[in-house]
């Protein structure tokens, strides 16, 4: 949009996210509120620091944002994702200067609660995961994150630790404060996360679900047991904090001797330097393990590593399997499962975040597991055990019926007119 049809432009809501041209839960999230505000009465313009992707929002999670008026800063520095996410806070007070709106929902702490209550707006803040817990001292949260494996994975190494405590000094000189002052209302993804931020600000923020995408498969093709072959998916961005490498060198040998046919999908999105690198270390490994593998879902393998695939081609791997597998540990929400809960896959989780507090529902939708062990006897089982496939098959589809993008928006208006 032009500066000089923005500057005309008196928006209902504004929607800030640092980035949105990847198909993340966070850019999901986002997304979902754009479009709840839109069919809730409100016209929603977006804020970003970069410029903002509709194609890839679209085609990732059939949400069309192209109608919507946005502003941007024009910057764009992926490897950098989390000093992106301090700019922002720039981003919402120039477009508040030329806005006149009502809210403002934001899914970061880079803000300026003070300046944007003082323009009459109301705030919405949205907590994928307080970040700022990480660089607290225990006696500040009362939950223990030192060493938390979902950081450590993610910034591992000595460039990867430096950026990390870098971030967490720089962010600190810009972050809100107390979100609980800084906005009128406060949500979470999940439990878990709610009972870290209560943990330090003493207060319960209320929890709201992340959707799955609306176009999502239509439960008419969903095979049954007979029909799907016996191979496990996992799915997520290619990168070290999901473990790939931990399944294939403790989980892929041991379940490939229980099930002999057994196939393994590592299904995610693999772009930038990072990714190139890790999927690399992968490949080592599986040779170093002698496991036949392919990036070519066509050809016969034990391993496929299946890089950037249309969404039509993930969905054939969702409806061919038989157990969908999470290996993060500390997952805050985990968009993927969700997503494959709903394609009726029976899902094997760490039994931590917010994915087995609020997917999995502590063991009553899905399955969790601490160990390699574990895992494996529980794979092997939902295999084996068309019965037992059955039952959490049903509890994931029947758990996936109510993250439909109809009830998040429902659920989105409640809080709306509470406020």
């Amino acid at each position: 949009m032009k500066s000089a049809e923005r500057d005309a432009f008196k928006s209902d809501a504004l929607v800030a996210h640092h980035f949105w041209n990847t198909a993340g839960g966070s850019e999901l999230l986002s997304a979902s509120v754009a479009l709840a505000f839109s069919l809730i009465g409100y016209m929603p313009t977006l804020v970003s620091v970069s410029k903002i992707d509709d194609l890839v929002i679209k085609k990732s999670f059939g949400i069309d944002l192209s109608s919507f008026p946005r502003t941007h800063a024009a910057i764009s520095i992926n490897s950098f994702g989390l000093m992106m996410r301090i700019l922002l806070r720039r981003e919402i007070n120039k477009v508040i200067k030329s806005t006149d709106p009502e809210f403002l929902f934001v899914d970061s702490p880079f803000y300026d609660g003070n300046k944007v209550r003082k323009n009459g707006i109301k705030v919405i803040e949205y907590i994928h995961f307080p970040i700022e817990a990480y660089f607290m001292s225990l006696n500040d949260r009362k939950i223990n994150l030192n060493g938390d494996p979902y950081i450590k994975e993610n910034y591992n190494g000595i460039i990867g630790s430096l950026y990390f405590s870098m971030f967490g000094k720089i962010s600190s000189k810009f972050k809100r404060e107390n979100p609980f002052d800084s906005a009128h209302l406060v949500l979470v993804n999940s439990e878990y996360v709610a009972k870290i931020v209560s943990s330090i600000y003493s207060q319960k923020p209320k929890v709201l679900n992340p959707p799955i995408p609306p176009n999502n498969i239509d439960p008419s093709e969903l095979k049954d047991f007979s029909s799907r072959e016996n191979s496990i998916v996992l799915l997520g961005r290619f990168s070290r904090e999901k473990r790939y490498h931990w399944v294939i060198e403790n989980i892929v040998p041991k379940v490939v001797n229980e099930v002999g046919d057994s196939k393994f999908y590592f299904v995610g999105y693999s772009k930038g330097r990072r990714s190139a690198s890790y999927v690399n270390e992968l490949v080592s490994i599986l040779n170093k393990l002698n496991i036949s593998y392919s990036f070519d879902i066509r050809k016969n393998a034990r391993v496929y590593l299946l890089e950037n695939l249309d969404k039509e081609i993930v969905n054939e791997v969702l409806r061919r399997s038989k157990v969908l597998l999470h290996a993060t540990i500390n997952e805050h929400w985990g968009i993927s499962i969700a997503e494959g809960m709903s394609f009726g896959l029976p899902v094997v989780i760490h039994k931590s975040g917010g994915l087995w507090s609020d997917l999995a529902l502590a063991g009553k939708s899905g399955v969790g597991y601490e160990n390699a062990e574990e895992a494996i006897q529980e794979i092997v089982k939902l295999i084996n055990d068309e019965k037992t496939w059955r039952h959490y098959s049903s509890m994931s589809l029947r758990r996936s019926d109510d993250l439909r993008i109809e009830k998040f928006v429902q659920r989105f208006n409640e809080y709306i007119k509470k406020m």
